[in-house]
């Protein structure tokens, strides 16, 4: 059981940081730390196992119509059967409601796919996550890994919502299946 910090509310533990064992997992978990599951020895490398990207000033979700944001391209590999994703959203106007559905997609703008991703059963809807101390909504998911061979996957967020700027958004891949309360809060 491996953990990759994605960020840590108190800053002690650095991104990109792999922490293992259930007790420390479980107490970073309860400190706020957003992490995903993860190969310890891919974190290594370039482009395997996972990938993060913080969107500056953030990515905006505010059309009453679908739109796509936040790609991203992981290399993956078919012994790992499950891909993680996860994205933390700020309210764009603190005054308004942050509504909506997001959800984890594959994505051929980014190059030719060597993999798909099976569906997610719900994708969470932003309202029925809560918020958390500072605001802040945490989501993210779950999905089986279809691929033959090792290559890329380009992925983005899709969704309809309002109000909603996405700070940054992350991917993993890992052979464990992983319960989403146990990384993600």
């Amino acid at each position: 059981m491996f953990r990759i910090v994605i960020q840590d509310p108190l800053g002690e533990l650095k991104p990109g940081t792999v922490i293992t064992g259930e007790n420390v997992i479980t107490r970073a978990a309860n400190r706020g730390v957003a992490m995903l599951p993860v190969e310890q020895d891919w974190c290594q490398r370039a482009v395997d196992g996972f990938a993060v990207r913080h969107w500056g000033k953030g990515w905006l979700f505010d059309l009453a119509r679908g739109q796509r944001g936040c790609g991203m391209v992981i290399r993956v590999v078919p012994a790992c059967p499950y891909v993680y994703w996860a994205v933390r959203v700020v309210p764009a106007d603190p005054a308004k409601p942050v509504t909506g559905q997001l959800k984890f997609t594959t994505d051929t703008t980014y190059g030719e796919m060597s993999a798909g991703l099976g569906n997610e059963v719900r994708p969470p809807r932003l309202e029925g996550v809560e918020p958390r101390r500072d605001g802040s909504r945490h989501l993210g998911g779950r999905l089986r890994l279809g691929s033959a061979s090792m290559g890329y996957l380009g992925t983005s967020i899709y969704g309809v919502a309002q109000n909603a700027l996405v700070e940054w958004s992350a991917v993993s891949q890992a052979t464990e299946q992983a319960d989403l309360a146990t990384y993600l809060r």
